[in-house]
């Protein structure tokens, strides 16, 4: 047993070096891509992520060649795999279909008609979701430095964060709403060439924003100084009222 055990040990080490030596060269190409010259000239081996560069794949995305190549490469790819899918189909007909059913099955398995044993659960899960976009809970706050945030929305950005993705955002706060277990996530934006403020609130327990509500703010106002209002109240361009409480959660708030 303690020579079986030992070999156990020799095995696991030389196939953990093996496997070292098959990732490694691929970790440091994804961490090189985000460095720079300078610090990959100081750190020629370079273990860890010094820095967080850019440059690299703007250049790339730049290259107008680079589109074209990738569109070669995906065209060659999918042909091979659709010729390979094609054999596959002659070769073994009846395996085929037998996929096709088996995937067809799991998924209606997976439906959450099927998963859940009551139809009403499923309703009220639904509409508590779809409560968490569109309305405010009287229940629901926000913590003081969010509200601080808030009150000065149209003057005072400093607290945010900066965008520099290419997209029409040019700086964005979030904040959570909470409710006793369920919230939404509320995404700021003020887009590059104007003094609008974005709204985007979803249900961040989906962690998803395709159920989502927007509106551009209008004016933003609270029930007195922002270090102790109780509420901030934003108003939209199309008629949005939301009234958030300040860590009040039994706060009446209204709805959008």
């Amino acid at each position: 047993v303690g020579q079986r055990s030992t070999l156990d040990i020799v095995i696991a080490v030389i196939l953990g070096f093996m496997t070292l030596a098959a990732v490694f060269p691929f970790y440091q190409v994804v961490l090189l891509s985000f460095a720079d010259m300078a610090s990959y000239a100081k750190h020629p081996l370079y273990l860890l992520p010094y820095c967080f560069d850019l440059t690299g794949y703007k250049t790339i995305f730049e290259d107008p060649m680079f589109f074209t190549s990738l569109g070669v490469t995906l065209f060659i790819t999918l042909m091979h795999a659709g010729l390979g899918l094609v054999d596959c189909m002659k070769l073994m007909p009846g395996a085929f279909v037998m996929s096709i059913m088996y995937a067809f099955f799991i998924g209606i398995l997976d439906s959450e008609e099927l998963r859940s044993s009551d139809i009403l659960a499923i309703h009220n899960d639904t509409l508590d979701k779809i409560r968490c976009i569109q309305y405010t809970d009287p229940r629901t706050s926000i913590p003081r430095e969010t509200a601080l945030v808030l009150a000065k929305v149209f003057e005072d950005r400093s607290d945010w964060h900066p965008v520099d993705d290419g997209g029409p955002a040019e700086c964005e706060y979030r904040f959570v709403i909470e409710n006793k277990g369920k919230g939404s996530e509320v995404l700021m934006q003020k887009w590059k060439g104007s003094e609008s403020i974005y709204f985007t609130i979803s249900d961040y327990l989906d962690g998803t924003i395709l159920q989502a509500y927007r509106f551009e703010a209008d004016s933003v106002c609270t029930d007195g100084d922002p270090s102790i209002c109780s509420w901030v109240r934003i108003f939209g361009k199309k008629g949005v009222c939301m009234q958030l409480a300040v860590d009040d959660p039994e706060y009446e708030g209204v709805g959008i």
